[in-house]
This record gives structure tokens, sequence and C-alpha cells, in this order.
């Protein structure tokens, strides 16, 4: 048999306090702690987790109830709904800065706290699915032997491999305003610079493969052999948000055997 759904109500009025807990045993969920402020959440929570925490906006003390959740997610990671007369527009962009968080406002109906709860526990699922893959992704790729460069659209890095950075020697954090073309050259055979595969890709929005006989020019002014490519990246409503370029060091006996032909 499944266990109830275990629910946390911060709110400091106990009238309302009382009537969202009938409503939350109506809908046969358990309620397993209750709080009526901030700082008393915070520093009980963690004795006993719920599975979801109804919040009300504004509390007592020295907190409210958006910081509350905020920082009840940054320990806990635990999915929000938030149970207020609040509707002005700064309260609802706040809320939104919570990620998955449902927001319903009162006076509530029975329909309406099952429905924010379920929606909660969903996007919170959704979420949490996105991050584990994320994080898979994130490890894939740091551990990938070829250089791997993500951009954004306008060719600001968002992400760089330990293979990209010791293929090309280069060791400055990435930060905000580190631009692809500051770390990355890449010349043909005669030592000219290609053109920028980046801005050919942005404009025609498919692969773009590195000529034969490219080379990396490294840091250490080194020049290595390369094969590889730039591509679009695609989010699943086909926007593109920005493009990855996959890199490998190439032998001259290896580059010789992948494409069959001489070099010079």
């Amino acid at each position: 048999m499944t266990s109830p759904l275990k629910v946390t109500i911060v709110e400091d009025d106990k009238v309302v306090q009382n009537i969202l807990v009938q409503r939350v045993k109506k809908l046969g969920y358990s309620v397993i702690s209750q709080f009526g402020s901030g700082e008393e959440v915070l520093s009980q929570i963690g004795e006993s987790l719920p599975n979801i925490v109804l919040m009300d906006i504004n509390l007592s003390g020295k907190i409210d109830g958006i910081e509350t959740a905020f920082r009840i997610q940054s320990q806990y990671n635990l999915p929000i709904v938030f149970v207020s007369g609040n509707r002005d527009d700064e309260t609802v962009r706040r809320v939104n800065t919570i990620s998955g968080a449902e927001y319903v406002v009162k006076p509530i109906t029975d329909d309406d706290l099952r429905i924010a709860i379920r929606l909660a526990l969903d996007k919170y699922r959704f979420i949490n699915k996105l991050k584990t893959r994320d994080a898979l992704y994130k490890l894939l790729f740091d551990q990938f032997f070829g250089g791997i460069i993500a951009t954004n659209m306008e060719g600001i890095i968002t992400y760089v491999n330990e293979s990209a950075r010791s293929l090309i020697k280069w060791n400055a954090p990435v930060n905000d305003n580190t631009h692809f073309r500051e770390i990355v050259t890449i010349v043909n055979d005669s030592g000219v610079p290609l053109e920028n595969a980046f801005e050919r890709v942005k404009q025609e929005k498919k692969i773009c493969w590195l000529p034969p006989n490219s080379s990396l020019i490294r840091f250490d002014k080194t020049k290595v052999l390369v094969i590889g490519n730039v591509s679009p990246m695609v989010d699943p409503d086909a926007t593109m948000k920005g493009m990855i370029m996959v890199i490998f060091q190439m032998s001259r006996p290896t580059y010789l055997e992948f494409h069959g032909r001489p070099i010079d």
C-alpha cells in the first residue's frame, strides 16, 4: 500500500492553518508538521522532511515565505505550493524565481489545492529528471577524450571540457565574457586563419566540418593538426540556442588513414 503524501504547512494564521490541515487530510494526504514562521520551519524541517511544503507568503518573523521557500529548496530540494492572498505583480515575479513552485490565491477550494499539489509534484519530478540527465551529460562530456566547446548564439563560451583545455593549452577560467575567438584559432595548411565556423553555423544552421589539413594554434604558440566540426544546438521546439565544437588532435599517419588521401 502506498504511503500518503507527507505535507508541511507554513502559515502564521492559526485559523487558516487549521483549514489547510483539514483540506490536506480530506485529499488523503498526511500533515506531518505545521509552522508559523520562516525561522521556525528552517530550524526544524530537517528533522522530518515532507514530500511537499504549503507556504504562506506573509509570515511572522524576519523572512517572508518566498525567502523561506528559496532556502528550503536550496538546502532540501523540496517542491513548494504558495497559498497566499497576495496577487500583485512583484509577488508573482518573486514567486517565479522559486523553481517549479505552484501558486494559488486565497480563498481556495479543495480542487484548487489538489491541482496545485499535483502540478507542483509533476514539475518537481520533471525538473529533477532534467537535472539528473544534465548531470550525466556533463559527466560524459567532462570525460570525453575529444575537445568540446559550447557557446551561446553570441559566441560566448558556456562550457569547455578538460580535453579541450588540454588540447588548446588554456587554463584560464571561463567567465561571462569569454568569446570563442579568444581561445580557438584554426588555420589552413598555409597558416591562414579559417573563416569563423561559428558564424557560418549561425547563418546556415547546419554542421560545419573543418577542412582537411586544419591546424589549431595553441596558447603556447605550437600548432597541431586537428579534425572536427561545429554544429548547432537546437532545443525541442527547433529553436537554435547556441553552437558546439567537437575537435580531435590527429597525427599525420592517422589523418592520412582517415581521409585516404595525401595531406600535402
